[in-house]
């Protein structure tokens, strides 16, 4: 379907008049007798024209109609639709609500019936332990009754001690059966020994001897020994009240050409208990070996022993001897090569300083101290340079005593 444009009506020539000259009014006259000829036809054709357009017009005013009509259709379809969904949406609302409510009221009620079987069970447990608190009041009753029979003293006062026989032997006490203090000395100093003191367990350790030095060609140096382990158990009324502690220092460490230094020596109540200090390590010469100091006096140069260690040496063991209580040895060596001593270890002090050497003229070497307690320096061998040796480290002492 489509509407035609209007049709267009050619406008009419100029009409003769018949006030017009005859010429004039011939003129006019033909072309306006042509175009009234034609006239019908344009009519004809403009009348076709409306009354298709009219045609037209009604068409659509039908399908208008018929457009509405299904428009009006689907709202409908879709209010009700709408409506429908609501409706069942408002009934999934209310059932859901219901069930939670329900569920609500089961769990409510499971809480009531827990609160009611724990309130049962705290009076059942405070009945139980009333009925402990009773027994066990019996039975401390029956237990200080049965002390009391014994001949046991009171227990009360008595913590961190021990049930032992008396001093006399006929009965027992509590009293101190564990070791109850300790102290440690690294410096010289006085002790007082504590009254309640039993028994007093003493570790010494001896300072270790320093290594040697030398700076000619060719030269060897021995290492410094490391200090001695000593102990001992003592009565404590045995012992005088005040003590003197002497804690040996460690050897020092030389330069040039020198034999390095005796560790000192560490006591407690000298002489009852002595700790002999290290030896010091030996500065030889291309000629004569450079000895190792002894280990604190007992064990000989380069050797290893339980209580103490002793210094490296050029010509021989080269590493310091290792210990287990006392320190180890610090070790030795030559300027014109072979192994470089290695200071000797310790299970329980310190161990020995590691030797140091230097071939090339003019350098300097500088060997390794021993570390505390104990342990003995490394000896230092050079070809004209500056040559230091490893100091000893001090000693120490430990005293335990119950």
């Amino acid at each position: 379907m489509a509407i035609e444009p209007p049709y267009s009506v050619s406008p009419a020539p100029p009409a003769p008049q018949r006030t017009q000259p005859p010429a004039v009014f011939a003129e006019r006259a033909d072309p306006f007798v042509t175009y009234i000829a034609g006239m019908s036809f344009q009519l004809n054709a403009l009348a076709a024209n409306v009354n298709n357009n009219a045609t037209e017009a009604f068409q659509y005013s039908v399908l208008a109609a018929s457009i509405r009509d299904a428009t009006q259709t689907i709202a409908n379809q879709a209010i009700a639709q709408m409506q429908q969904i609501a409706a069942q949406a408002s009934t999934d609302t209310q059932a859901i609500a219901d069930e939670a409510q329900r569920a609500t009221r089961r769990e409510s009620q499971r809480a009531s019936r827990y609160a009611s079987y724990a309130q049962d069970y705290a009076g059942q447990s405070y009945a139980h332990s009333q009925t402990a608190a009773g027994h066990a009041s019996s039975a401390q009753a029956a237990a200080a009754a049965a002390q009391s029979a014994a001949g046991l003293p009171a227990i009360a006062g008595k913590a961190l001690q021990v049930l032992r026989v008396n001093a006399a032997g006929t009965g027992v006490e509590f009293g101190v059966g564990v070791a109850t203090g300790f102290a440690q000395f690294t410096s010289s100093a006085s002790w007082t020994r504590p009254s309640e003191a039993t028994w007093v367990w003493v570790e010494l350790i001896g300072g270790g001897g320093s290594g040697g030095a030398h700076t000619s060609p060719g030269a060897s140096v021995g290492g410094g020994g490391g200090g001695l382990f000593v102990s001992g158990l003592y009565r404590a009324s045995d012992l005088p009240a005040t003590i003197s502690i002497v804690v040996g220092a460690g050897g020092a460490a030389v330069s040039s050409a020198n034999s390095g230094n005796d560790g000192g020596s560490t006591s407690f109540d000298a002489p009852r208990l002595v700790a002999a200090g290290g030896g010091r390590g030996a500065s030889g010469t291309s000629a004569t070996s450079g000895v190792g100091g002894s280990g604190g006096g007992i064990y000989a140069q380069g050797t290893s022993g339980s209580l103490a260690g002793g210094g490296g040496y050029s010509d021989g063991v080269r590493n310091g001897g290792g210990s287990v209580y006392g320190g180890g040895g610090g070790g030795g060596t030559s300027q014109t090569g072979g192994s470089l001593g290695q200071g000797g270890v310790s299970a329980r002090a310190g161990s020995g300083g590691a030797a140091a050497r230097s071939s090339l003229s003019g350098s300097a070497a500088t060997a390794t101290s021993g570390s505390f307690p104990g342990g003995g320096g490394g000896g230092a061998a050079s070809n004209g340079g500056t040559a230091t040796s490893g100091a000893g480290a001090g000693g120490v002492a430990r005293v335990y005593w119950w």
